[in-house]
């Protein structure tokens, strides 16, 4: 049904106030790209209330005044043999949405990371005449160039959130717009450190290690055993010292429980508190991944490690084309940060590196220092209304270009 003071056109397009409001196909596949494509449509909406937005989004977008007709939270994969269970409700999926968009009345669409299912479904817009905005594009520039070559034949507008991407795209003839990074206003609203730690019952003295062994169970299972070693070296040299290990969700929590019952260490477990437990903390071990930029965000000094199995971490020495692994590295364009990967990620090494950066020594004050500056690159909050103005932007430059050009 038409809102009140609209009626649809033969097409089904809303009409407001004699103007056909257009509609936009958005797809989100993850539960972080539904939060930013929900952000991105409250921003765009408040400069423009009459463009209708549909497609595959999580609540987050269903909030926002999306019409979700497909969700997101069932198309999330991790994992290889998770995904060869999904394919039949991926290939559904996209059929469908490829069938709403071939119907017409599709003015353009945006495309929010996932690029497994998103690329695939760029290169089959192109064929409908539907314009492509790409925000929060493929790292290109990390590994697997092919996705530039196909970006190039079906993405229109790429909305990019590292300041370092644009030149990747630009050289391959495409238009790129920093717009900055989503993380900065996600954090904004992180406390102080001091009523971080009181928040979560920490002293206000006391010196505080984080272990933040990432999000998922292979990482956990992996890299936690390690990060625990490693803390008991420190205790071992210093018992004052407190440790906080911060899970996205309860799911991990019996897993990390099993593994911290194995060493007799003061490990407090936070839920859903992880920018809380990072502001807190004196030093960070942490996994590769985005919580390194929040890390480097909040200002906390940090040692970056990770490790994966012998036959995928040879597949990726041979694929990836960047120096570093953390995102704090790469903006920078500098080690900034200690990287400890795979045959490195051992406990005596991690215990070491965590140890050179213990309060009041001068690698910890020198790589905050290095941090606020990589901080400042990110181009401050607003990341979402920045990225809405240039899908505006676009979709004005869009409407006045004849079908055939597009």
């Amino acid at each position: 049904m038409a809102p009140r003071g609209a009626a649809a056109d033969r097409t089904g397009r809303r009409r407001e106030g004699g103007r056909v409001a257009p509609r936009i196909l958005i797809v989100a596949g993850e539960r972080s790209g539904d939060q930013h494509g929900a952000d991105f449509v409250r921003a765009v909406l408040a400069r423009a209330p009459q463009v209708r937005f549909f497609g595959v989004g999580g609540p987050n977008m269903r909030a926002a005044g999306v019409e979700t007709r497909w969700d997101a939270t069932a198309l999330a994969v991790i994992g290889l043999r998770e995904g060869l269970g999904k394919l039949p409700l991926l290939w559904r999926t996209f059929r469908a949405v490829l069938r709403a968009a071939r119907r017409g009345s599709v003015e353009a669409a945006v495309l929010i990371d996932y690029p497994g299912f998103n690329l695939r479904l760029a290169e089959r817009l192109r064929g409908c005449g539907v314009p492509v905005v790409y925000y929060i594009a493929p790292q290109v520039w990390a590994w697997r160039p092919q996705r530039l070559r196909r970006m190039t034949r079906c993405v229109d507008e790429v909305l990019v959130i590292l300041p370092f991407e644009p030149p990747s795209f630009e050289a391959a003839g495409m238009h790129a717009t920093f717009v900055g990074h989503p993380t900065l206003d996600a954090l904004r609203h992180t406390p102080p450190r001091e009523v971080a730690r009181r928040q979560l019952g920490v002293p206000a003295a006391a010196t505080v290690i984080g272990l933040a062994p990432g999000s998922r169970a292979q990482e956990v299972t992996t890299l936690l055993p390690r990060f625990l070693e490693a803390a008991a070296l420190l205790a071992a040299r210093h018992p004052e010292l407190r440790f906080l290990l911060p899970l996205a969700g309860g799911e991990l929590r019996p897993l990390a429980q099993r593994l911290i019952s194995r060493h007799r260490l003061p490990v407090q477990l936070e839920l859903g508190r992880t920018p809380e437990v990072f502001r807190a903390c004196d030093v960070l071990l942490v996994a590769s991944g985005t919580a390194t930029l929040e890390a480097g965000i909040l200002g906390t000094p940090m040692v970056i490690a990770y490790r994966v199995r012998p036959s995928t971490y040879w597949l990726a020495r041979r694929l990836v084309r960047v120096r570093w692994i953390g995102l704090v590295n790469l903006i920078a364009g500098e080690g900034i940060v200690p990287e400890l990967v795979q045959h490195a990620c051992t406990a005596p090494r991690l215990a070491a590196a965590v140890g050179a950066l213990l309060p009041g020594s001068p690698a910890a004050l020198e790589q905050r220092r290095r941090l606020a500056a990589m901080a400042a690159r990110l181009g401050g909050p607003g990341a979402a209304g920045r990225a809405a103005q240039a899908f505006l932007a676009f979709l004005e430059g869009a409407a006045t270009r004849p079908t055939a050009a597009r």
